[in-house]
């Protein structure tokens, strides 16, 4: 069908959107995580106000800005792809397509995840541009793109790439550091409560991507 969820997670995001492009408001912190206390990057915000501004204000903006890039960088993907990598992305396109009828902040993880591992081989530091970004999509989720990303890097002994790369990806939290220097430290603090309390897990979902990336990049050229 046509049908789009606004729910209200959507309702929440397109308040913050709005105090940003009509009262000018500057957030440094996204959407909470599952985690109480602690925050996603706030670009989720920012990468959703271009999809406002192109639909002129309407509740679909947020899909059509998700679902433009998204298109985008498969398309890319899917022009640079071998068969085992296009094989791996078709399997995933339809549980795709379906959860994209939403914006919601974690599937912004997708088209950031292709992107990179289309930098990855031969532009090694500016993939650190996406991975920076996915800080702002999904913290957890962006757990296993950023240990992929140094892996990677370690693995081949790139290590003036990987010096580059952790400066450019450290950009990426700037927000959040001027966010806990400001109201000193609260998300820091909140960390430091939960390792206490409970131990944080990883997604299933996400360390697989990990593993399908290795997998994909490091094989053998005659596989």
């Amino acid at each position: 069908s046509n049908d789009f969820y606004f729910t209200q997670d959507q309702g929440r995001d397109a308040v913050y959107v709005r105090e940003i492009l009509q009262r000018g408001k500057i957030f440094l912190v996204g959407p909470e995580t599952s985690l109480p206390g602690v925050y996603h990057g706030v670009g989720w915000y920012y990468f959703l106000a271009v999809g406002y501004i192109l639909t002129q204000g309407h509740p679909a903006g947020g899909i059509f800005i998700l679902t433009m890039l998204t298109t985008i960088v498969t398309g890319l993907f899917l022009w640079r792809a071998k068969k085992l990598e296009l094989g791996i992305l078709i399997i995933g396109l339809w549980a795709h397509y379906d959860l994209t009828r939403y914006a919601f902040n974690p599937f912004l993880l997708f088209p950031l995840s292709l992107l990179l591992l289309l930098l990855l081989p031969k532009h090694y530091i500016w993939a650190a541009i996406p991975l920076g970004f996915a800080v702002h999509a999904h913290i957890v989720g962006a757990i296993p793109l950023t240990l992929f990303y140094f892996g990677y890097g370690l693995w081949h002994k790139n290590f003036k790439g990987v010096a580059l790369g952790f400066v450019i990806w450290s950009l990426f939290w700037l927000p959040h550091l001027i966010y806990e220097v400001q109201n000193h430290w609260p998300q820091f603090y909140a960390l430091q409560n939960l390792a206490v309390l409970q131990p944080v897990r990883m997604p299933i979902g996400w360390l697989g991507l990990i593993l399908i990336l290795v997998f994909i990049v490091l094989r053998p050229q005659n596989v």
